[in-house]
């Protein structure tokens, strides 16, 4: 992965990603920090939508690339305050995406956790520009992996134009190239109506 190790050893040998094994507490259980089963609930059921929401379908793919000006954030091993690696702070994609056409994206990881099976996860916020200049915000919690693979969650928080006070969620998935994270990733939930403009 894209990451910058920080400390040469922990409690035992250092892994392929440039991850130290310390512990045995699996980031991957529902349990685990970083991605909780009620952040995975919210999304997967927009308990964060009005009562009132009529709900359609969002759905989309998307290109993705490491944005470096933005640095790099230190991650953290669980259960510990050991910065082990730095992982890039800043994301961007640009795609397709139903109600926003072709969508730019800027994706920022606000913490970084270091799993002691080498995975990465954290919580971040999106702004995703439709085609015709109107935002939607999200926030997302996700988990990427030392082949490149990632898991999302994420929660529609407002955003500008005819999103504004838009609500729901939904899961998504990626894949990358461990070394330089180029790829894309992919979304499928549920929004809000959107208001015309």
């Amino acid at each position: 992965m894209l990451m910058r190790k920080v400390m040469a050893s922990c409690t035992a040998a250092l892994l392929v990603g440039g991850l130290a094994s310390c512990g045995d507490v699996d980031p991957l259980t529902p349990d685990a920090p970083g991605i909780s089963t009620q952040t995975r609930v919210q999304s997967a059921n927009e308990v964060q939508t009005s009562p009132n929401a009529t709900m359609v379908p969002i759905h989309g793919e998307a290109a993705i690339a490491v944005d470096l000006t933005a640095g790099f954030i230190p991650c953290v091993l669980e259960g510990t305050d050991i910065v082990v690696a730095e992982f890039p702070a800043r994301f961007r994609s640009e795609g397709q995406f139903s109600h926003l056409g072709r969508t730019t994206s800027v994706i920022d990881l606000l913490t970084c956790t270091a799993g002691t099976d080498g995975s990465v996860f954290g919580p971040g916020e999106a702004v995703h520009t439709a085609a015709n200049g109107d935002q939607l915000h999200a926030e997302w919690t996700g988990r990427f992996q030392p082949d490149g693979s990632s898991e999302l969650w994420i929660v529609f928080s407002g955003g500008t134009g005819r999103f504004a006070g838009a609500t729901g969620g939904g899961a998504g998935g990626g894949s990358s190239d461990p070394a330089t994270f180029a790829g894309s990733w992919w979304f499928d939930g549920m929004l809000s109506r959107v208001g015309a403009k």
